[in-house]
């Protein structure tokens, strides 16, 4: 039965995320452009510019110092086919002057995380995450970035609600999203994180 309750779940997060149409673009602050394969050697140098940062603060046991060009290239190539089959969708963060590439930004279905107190997937279109190398994080338009990214969500893919779950060892993603309004859901102990809810206004 679970089973089966799981399988109608991933059908209707699936559904729901063939049903939206991702933009392109975001011009402001930022420059947040869909992740192409050419991307790979920007990527793989962005991350690996602070992939101590990085590994230490996001939780997702990511990137590892073995990583090289060539395998990041096959994860670009896995990011660029989940946003053609619309199951998930990449995007890399650029400083609009330098071009440089300082991060991304992944909308994703949504965790059942079943039996978490408090917590329902129901409640959200999708599922957003992020991360910003040490470079990004020191910009002086990183406190523009959330902001830019809220108005992209509501006005060019007509979300209204999404989750931002955040490690509890990344406290630059938890500084701005409670800097900039973003509601605390509950703690997911299982996974280490907090779950923040965006809601359009």
């Amino acid at each position: 039965m679970l089973a089966l309750s799981m399988l109608i779940w991933s059908f209707q997060v699936h559904a729901q995320l063939a049903d939206l149409t991702p933009p392109e673009n975001s011009m402001g602050a930022w420059h947040i452009e869909t992740l192409q394969v050419s991307d790979n050697l920007a990527y793989y140098q962005g991350y690996t510019a602070s992939q101590a940062l990085l590994q230490r603060t996001l939780g997702w046991g990511w990137p590892s110092a073995k990583q090289t060009p060539e395998g990041n290239e096959d994860t670009m190539r896995f990011h660029v086919e989940q946003h053609a089959q619309h199951r998930a969708f990449s995007y890399v963060i650029r400083d609009p002057e330098e071009r440089a590439l300082r991060g991304a930004v992944f909308i994703n279905p949504v965790q059942s995380r079943v039996g978490l107190p408090g917590f329902g997937a129901h409640n959200f279109q999708v599922e957003v995450t992020f991360w910003l190398n040490q470079q990004g994080q020191e910009s002086s338009q990183v406190d523009q970035l959330l902001p830019q990214l809220s108005e992209w969500l509501t006005n060019e893919w007509g979300i209204r609600t999404a989750l931002f779950p955040v490690a509890r060892s990344n406290s630059f993603a938890m500084q701005q999203l409670e800097r900039h309004g973003f509601a605390m859901v509950t703690e997911d102990r299982n996974n280490d994180e907090i779950l923040y809810s965006f809601r359009a206004r």
